[in-house]
């Protein structure tokens, strides 16, 4: 290194190391006259965790929301007697008298109740909840949003993550064999959005084109579908059309959540009993709630067998010799296809929380479709002047891995958060 270059050098790493200063001071200075308020928000009745309700100064527009887990932490909230509104949509609001003191952290935890209403009965149930947690989102998101609640997923009988997104409004499903298996927004092409599970991209599953196939994740695996019709600034910009990010589920205390769901079914067109779908999950929280252990696996097999008639049309004759020109059929195809695919998937959770503002969560999900199919074909000239059969068997294979792992961490007093991660994944 040259005289020059060992100056340029020492006069980068001084101003680096002025401008660091600079900001410690800065937010050391900002903390000295403020303080954090953080904890939990849940249903006084049931005891479940309140996702994205609103936390704010009373008065001021200035607050934030509770994350999935109810959980939330406001900083740099001035010194002094504030008054914090607590809300969320079906319950009544609550009030909360906290004297902040300077550079301090004060836990509160808050539980609220159901509007009540004047009437004989009132039937409250569990899709209520969800449905009022994906409302706030919508509601508090800096982005157009539409979310379908946890509660909501499990209550229908969708048979994939596909069948899902596409219950919200303006989302479409291209389907394959009955099922559905990609998504399009907004009237564009599936190859147009970006799909990421945890807010990490999930690579292609068709080979001419950068969509991917959805059938593969399971409903139950899930805590929500978050679809996302305009781009933020921490948002990909290649996604035309909009991104569909699944949020994956976590452990709950006392193996809350845990659950094995089978079901069966019949196939009129092959007069077929079974189509089994099987399901299973379970977790649980350890180490005074701060690890949390999650794993769910599921299993399918359909028979997505069809009959097809094509008909082809051209131009025929001259009509009884006038002007007008016929269209007559020209060829008939007959296709007797039979398909079973299987479909095999499971995930792993686990997150561990080292305080009220810092975590770190692992996420490893799997799915692989299986396809085996027997197709036959015959093509038939109208004139009968020729006949052709045609017989394939494929054995397709689709298969997804993705892991990520993330965390967040909130220093100096909360003034400062660092998100990280770091992720892996393949199909083939």
């Amino acid at each position: 290194m040259n005289l020059y270059s060992l100056k340029a050098w020492r006069r980068t790493a001084c101003h680096c190391l002025l401008l660091y200063s600079l900001v410690l001071f800065t937010l050391s200075a900002s903390a000295q006259g403020t303080g954090t308020v953080y904890g939990k928000i849940t249903d006084k009745s049931t005891g479940e965790a309140l996702s994205f309700a609103t936390l704010n100064i009373e008065g001021t527009i200035v607050g934030t929301t509770s994350d999935l887990d109810g959980k939330y932490t406001f900083s740099k909230i001035p010194a002094g007697n504030v008054s914090l509104v607590f809300s969320f949509i079906g319950f009544e609001t609550v009030t909360k008298e906290v004297a902040i003191k300077a550079g301090e952290r004060l836990e509160v935890n808050v539980q609220l109740e159901i509007n009540s209403i004047l009437t004989e009965e009132v039937v409250v149930t569990g899709q209520l909840l969800g449905q009022a947690a994906a409302i706030n989102q919508q509601i508090n998101s800096n982005t157009i949003v539409n979310v379908v609640s946890k509660d909501k997923i499990q209550e229908l009988p969708d048979q994939n993550a596909a069948e899902s997104v596409g219950r919200l409004p303006g989302i479409a499903i291209q389907r394959d064999g009955g099922e559905g298996q990609k998504v399009v927004v907004r009237g564009l092409s599936p190859r147009f959005n970006s799909i990421t599970v945890n807010g990490e991209r999930l690579p292609s599953t068709d080979p001419s084109d950068r969509s991917v196939d959805l059938s593969f994740l399971s409903p139950e695996a899930l805590a929500g579908i978050e679809v996302y019709k305009a781009l933020r600034p921490d948002m990909d910009a290649d996604a035309i059309g909009g991104t569909v990010n699944f949020t994956p589920a976590k452990a709950a205390e006392d193996f809350g959540g845990s659950q094995v769901r089978a079901s069966f079914g019949y196939n009129g067109h092959e007069d077929e009993f079974g189509q089994p779908r099987l399901n299973a999950s379970v977790g649980n929280r350890f180490l005074d709630n701060k690890l949390g252990i999650l794993v769910t696996g599921n299993f399918q097999r359909a028979n997505r067998s069809s009959d097809v008639l094509d008909n082809s049309f051209g131009q025929g004759s001259i009509v009884d010799g006038g002007s007008g020109i016929e269209i007559v059929p020209v060829s008939r195809t007959y296709t007797d296809l039979t398909e079973i695919r299987k479909r095999f998937g499971g995930s792993l959770t686990l997150d561990y929380d080292f305080s009220p503002t810092s975590s770190v969560m692992l996420y490893s999900v799997w799915g692989e479709t299986q396809r085996e199919e027997d197709r036959f074909r015959r093509s038939i000239d109208t004139d009968l002047t020729r006949q052709s059969y045609q017989f394939r068997r494929r054995e397709l294979s689709t298969r997804v891995v993705s892991n990520s792992l993330s965390g967040r961490h909130n220093i100096l007093n909360d003034n400062f958060q660092i998100n990280w991660r770091t992720s892996a994944s393949i199909s083939r």
